[in-house]
């Protein structure tokens, strides 16, 4: 058998041969030459590749143990009337890269245990309304929040928002994603430009700011530095320290600072207003150092938190036990925004415990064995269980702790059953954020003192002898605020003052301390509050 090179069927061939070899070239050279085309389809293939991931490893043994049984129970009951949230938690996760990072395992269980307990996510718009008292949203809403632009968060994250009907708020480092706004990014760690215009055009994520070049580390003058003696710290962080010139061989001014970091946020905001086409009111303190870990101007947490407020409407920030409730309270003055950052050893068990316990509390409350997670340390040694017991640790003088969920209480009556071995109790009200100013009823071994506290300074308002039953014994002590007004009472005895600067909303708390290290030590067996 031969081919005919003078046949029509021959000439075909070879007419279609050439054009397959011409379109493969032509696709070839248009691939090569085309870098945003080779990026598009490589971005495309990386998120069906973590959907395929996500549905193999998580999707189909869900399904398929769904397929052998009847489900269990999940969300709220059938029927059950909708109720509106008292307060709001926010979340917040950075990515998977090994080391401390959240495998995304640990995520997804995170987020399965969520929804099937009933939270959902709301928009930031939603969050927004919320805090600004324009708007109600259900109760077990949450605002789901990521930090740094990585795609280690979203490639793995995005299929668990799809397949459960979450939203999420991205906060972008605009220097390392939009690099000169170009469209790549530094390097393949960091989201680029079409990988954020596919999450912004998807409908599940809002793009934030997380700053422009505040991500780095910075070498900058000690406090006490000078031109003829520069001592420099190395690697401190761009927002909360003022840097060396030196051209002028000195420090920056402080407006010199003011306006670097003025710049810093506001460009970060404009590009991403520009390239995304909406609003950005959001920033996400980096490092969740808003000033206070500054080397050389202790001004700089007035200073940031001013520049902040006239560029956006919220920051984010982590808080931390001790901080006043772990949610966020409606409030239009509000600024700063509490986020809950859950470490990679939480089981989604242990997340569900910890926000149930953040939940806002109704009064009357009674508190008794079993003692829970809404208990946070904030001070020393404390261990939920048959009581809440509070040990001073081996370099402290006595622990403290608080009652998650109750920022919210206005005037009411605490009444407390304490086992004391060693050391003064206390019972602290209206206690709010950091450094806020709080009233403390504190009972000695022979003296009632009623104290305010703000941030570590305290004072003494008014103090009177009694008589409670010798150490170690059980105490039965009280404490009322009404207004500015607050009593501490026990066996007969109360004290009255005016604490004029304490808020008039404010959670409790109790402490033990003792004057040498390692000593206090009690057992709350039962506390309960009464409204006012």
């Amino acid at each position: 058998m031969f081919f005919d090179a003078a046949s029509p069927r021959f000439t075909a061939l070879l007419f279609i041969a050439g054009v397959l070899v011409a379109a493969t070239a032509w696709t070839a050279m248009l691939w090569f030459e085309n870098a945003p085309l080779r990026r598009a389809v490589g971005e495309a293939f990386a998120r069906e590749r973590s959907n395929a991931t996500y549905w193999i490893r998580f999707k189909l043994p869900e399904l398929a143990l769904a397929a052998l049984g009847p489900a269990g129970a999940s969300g709220e009951p059938a029927g059950a009337p909708p109720t509106a949230a008292v307060s709001v938690p926010v979340l917040l996760y950075h990515g998977e890269s090994g080391g401390p990072s959240m495998s995304i395992a640990t995520f997804v269980s995170h987020m399965r245990a969520l929804h099937k307990a009933g939270w959902r996510t709301i928009t930031l718009e939603e969050f927004k309304a919320f805090m600004r008292g324009e708007a109600s949203v259900p109760d077990k809403s949450f605002l789901l929040t990521f930090d740094d632009g990585r795609t280690d968060t979203f490639y793995p994250a995005d299929p668990v928002l799809r397949d459960l009907g979450f939203t999420a708020v991205m906060f972008v480092i605009t220097g390392l994603s939009l690099p000169g706004n170009s469209d790549i990014a530094v390097n393949s760690f960091y989201l680029n430009k079409s990988e954020l215009a596919y999450m912004h055009a998807s409908g599940r994520w809002k793009l934030e700011s997380h700053g422009e070049a505040d991500h780095a580390g910075y070498d900058v003058p000690s406090a006490s530095s000078t031109a003829a003696d520069l001592r420099m710290v190395e690697s401190t962080h761009f927002l909360s320290n003022k840097f060396w010139l030196p051209e002028a061989g000195r420090p920056e001014t402080t407006e010199e600072y003011r306006a670097r970091i003025k710049n810093d946020l506001a460009v970060a905001k404009d590009t991403l207003e520009r390239d995304f086409g909406r609003p950005v009111t959001g920033y996400a303190y980096p490092f969740n150092d808003f000033g206070q870990e500054s080397v050389n101007f202790p001004g700089a947490t007035a200073l940031i938190d001013e520049v902040v407020r006239g560029l956006y409407d919220y920051a984010f920030y982590q808080t931390w036990a001790g901080n006043g409730d772990s949610f966020n309270y409606p409030d239009p003055d509000t600024h700063l925004v509490k986020r809950i950052e859950p470490p990679a050893s939480w089981s989604g068990s242990d997340l569900l415990a910890a926000l149930d316990g953040g939940r806002a509390k109704p009064l009357p409350y009674y508190s008794a064995s079993p003692f829970g997670a809404d208990w946070q340390t904030n001070w020393g040694s404390v261990a939920a269980g048959t009581s809440l017991r509070l040990a001073a640790a081996s370099s402290t003088s006595g622990a403290a702790a608080f009652l998650d969920g109750t920022e919210g209480w206005g005037d009411y009556t605490v009444s407390a059953s304490v086992d004391i071995a060693r050391g003064t109790v206390s019972l602290i009200g209206r206690h709010t954020v950091r450094d806020a100013p709080y009233p403390v009823c504190a009972f000695s071994g022979d003296t009632i003192y009623l104290e305010e506290h703000v941030g570590r300074a305290q004072t003494t308002l008014v103090k009177s002898h009694y008589a409670p039953p010798p150490l170690p014994a059980r105490y039965q002590v009280t404490m009322s605020v009404k207004g500015r007004e607050v009593s501490c009472s026990a066996y007969g005895v109360t004290v009255r003052a005016t604490v004029s600067s304490m808020p008039l909303r404010g959670g409790v708390g109790v402490s033990i301390w003792h004057p040498q290290t390692g000593q206090a030590g009690a057992s709350l067996t039962s506390l309960s509050v009464n409204a006012l």
